[in-house]
């Protein structure tokens, strides 16, 4: 193994013993001899840990109690002891030759400290990825998909863990944190991680959060301080990615088919001037109703 090359495949996980015991038997598969496989278990209660503890290769942190997703993607960064730590979330598939892929953009950009990957199924199945520099455009660039995400030990030792004042979405904050100070590579092709979207998502689950946006909008600031821009940019960058957000929410929770969320999430769109006129009619039409033109009866 080349130094600087051995990854931790780290993954916090609460009561999905079938689709954990599946992630971890694919990332054993995929692992080389100076890897490790690691299972953060926050308190489970439906056998997880004893079905894990069949993966020779995989070694398990126990929670004896639930601490939360936060402070469990944080025990994963703890007990990680290789130069990657790749953290993958329960619900998700790896996708074979994933852990060559992040080898690949590591050796791309030796001094990188955040991997991500936005897969372009457009790509014929080679290898294209995009180096962005510490700054601003990568603070702002800097990846919204924590499944499959890989940062360096450096990164970790210089900046810390995931700040626990954020219960969802510290992701956004830590990511922009890492660009903000290292080098970062997206991943384009091949695929790392398939995402898999259901209504038990714990993205999806915090979405219906009371506070969910309120929290968000102290990331968001957290993210623009990490830009280092304090200019008429920063207050454009801000409407842009709030958009973004709620452009995203609106669209995956009317694939879901919640219209009680659709509805939440509406009034907050039709208050953004920058929203574009057909997402604006399906935005008004859900604020009232709860439904979309593209949701069905």
């Amino acid at each position: 193994m080349t130094p600087g090359l051995s990854i931790s495949v780290a993954i916090p996980s609460y009561n999905r013993r079938s689709s954990l015991s599946a992630l971890v038997a694919a990332a054993a598969e995929q692992l080389a001899d100076d890897d490790e496989l690691i299972v953060v278990d926050d308190g489970s209660t439906d056998g997880s840990a004893e079905e894990v503890m069949k993966c020779a290769r995989c070694r398990l942190i126990r929670h004896e109690v639930n601490q939360g997703m936060v402070k469990a993607w944080n025990a994963c960064l703890k007990s990680a002891s290789r130069d990657w730590i790749c953290i993958i979330h329960n619900d998700d598939r790896i996708v074979p030759g994933a852990l060559d892929a992040i080898r690949t953009a590591a050796r791309l950009a030796p001094s990188a400290g955040l991997i991500a990957h936005r897969h372009t199924p457009s790509q014929a199945g080679g290898w294209c990825a995009e180096v962005w520099h510490s700054g601003a455009d990568a603070v702002l660039n800097s990846t919204l998909i924590p499944s499959g995400a890989s940062v360096s030990r450096s990164a970790v030792e210089a900046l810390g863990a995931f700040d626990e004042r954020f219960d969802y979405s510290t992701d956004i904050e830590y990511f922009a944190r890492v660009a903000s100070r290292f080098d970062m590579v997206v991943i384009r092709s091949p695929q790392v991680v398939e995402y898999r979207l259901h209504d038990a998502n714990y993205q999806y689950a915090t979405w219906r959060k009371p506070d969910f946006f309120e929290q968000l909008k102290a990331i968001e600031d957290a993210v623009m301080q990490h830009t280092g821009v304090t200019d008429e940019r920063r207050e454009y960058w801000r409407n842009s990615r709030w958009t973004g957000y709620l452009s995203y929410m609106f669209k995956t929770t009317r694939r879901l088919g919640d219209r009680q969320l659709l509805r939440k999430i509406a009034e907050e769109l039709v208050t953004r001037p920058n929203v574009g006129r057909r997402l604006r009619v399906q935005a008004l039409i859900a604020n009232q109703t709860g439904w979309s033109p593209s949701l069905g009866v």
